[in-house]
């Protein structure tokens, strides 16, 4: 193919998702609700900065071939200083007294873990992935939903394939959709999913949009390495709930619909050891007509 040829591809190329390219959705959220259901706490390390987990605006793209999603937080994105490796990152926490080691994930940044929910009509699954302890309502049920971690994409699949033994996992499994592209742009995370990976968003959708905390070296598959709520927080983990409660959910913050409460949605569960008896939380979706 000559050079020519190249061009005039390229040149089409951006045409076309300059046709295409526009803004079909935008939720904004409340700044400092990043508390779970009203009590919980950050981790003690003071890599945690303020409203690191607080959602501020979602927005989702038409660019063409593939959707772009965007998470904007109230609060700072910690990354990878410039030069270091993902195991030399260490912060020294607020007393002085430990240096804690914090792994720097191979898509830039070290502590936040995002699920994008989004039913297209078929209401196909009720509860949400491993680690998050959270149900949705009736007619609110998921189809997809597109998962965000500093992880490398391939270790996720094969962590969410190998993990037979969750209970619901595998049939999720199709849905669970991970983004080809990643990046955080000042206090945005950006993630590109290419449009044959998902149906098309038109029409009137139901969406929603989880924040939680993400640690590598936390070897609970069973959660996708979910950051746990504990009774107090520690320098890792976040406090402010039961300790060892099979019903509790790890939600820091979610986006939530004006005539909501999120800490009365996210305190509204049954905390039992006996997973026969435990009962999640139920959240909603926020519905709206996709923008043309």
């Amino acid at each position: 193919m000559n050079k020519k040829a190249i061009l005039l591809i390229f040149i089409l190329t951006v045409l076309v998702n300059f046709c295409y390219s526009g803004n079909l959705i935008t939720y904004s959220d409340a700044k400092g609700d990043d508390k779970g259901g009203g009590n919980l706490r950050y981790p003690l390390a003071n890599i945690f900065v303020p409203n690191a987990f607080d959602l501020k605006k979602f927005k989702i793209y038409d660019e063409g071939n593939y959707y772009e999603f965007s998470i904007e937080l109230w609060g700072q994105i910690i990354t990878a200083p410039h030069g270091s490796k993902s195991s030399d990152f260490s912060y020294k926490g607020r007393s002085g007294e430990r240096n804690e080691r914090f792994g720097v994930g191979p898509n830039g940044w070290i502590y936040q873990m995002m699920d994008i929910y989004i039913n297209f009509g078929n209401h196909k699954h009720k509860n949400a992935l491993p680690g998050r302890n959270i149900s949705f309502f009736e007619n609110n049920y998921w189809d997809k939903v597109i998962l965000i971690t500093p992880e490398n994409p391939v270790v996720l699949k094969n962590l969410i394939q190998e993990n037979t033994e969750t209970p619901g996992l595998q049939e999720m499994s199709d849905d669970v959709i991970l983004p080809y592209y990643y990046r955080v742009k000042g206090n945005r995370f950006i993630a590109r999913v290419y449009k044959n990976r998902l149906p098309k968003i038109t029409g009137e959708i139901g969406f929603q949009v989880f924040m939680m905390g993400y640690n590598s070296s936390f070897d609970r598959p069973s959660t996708l390495k979910t950051i746990p709520v504990e009774a107090s927080p520690t320098y890792k983990t976040f406090g402010g709930e039961f300790s060892y409660c099979e019903g509790q959910p790890f939600i820091v913050d979610m986006l939530c619909p004006p005539i909501e409460s999120q800490f009365n949605l996210l305190s509204n569960y049954s905390c039992s050891t006996h997973p026969g008896k435990k009962l999640f939380a139920k959240v909603p979706m926020i519905w709206t007509r996709v923008k043309k």
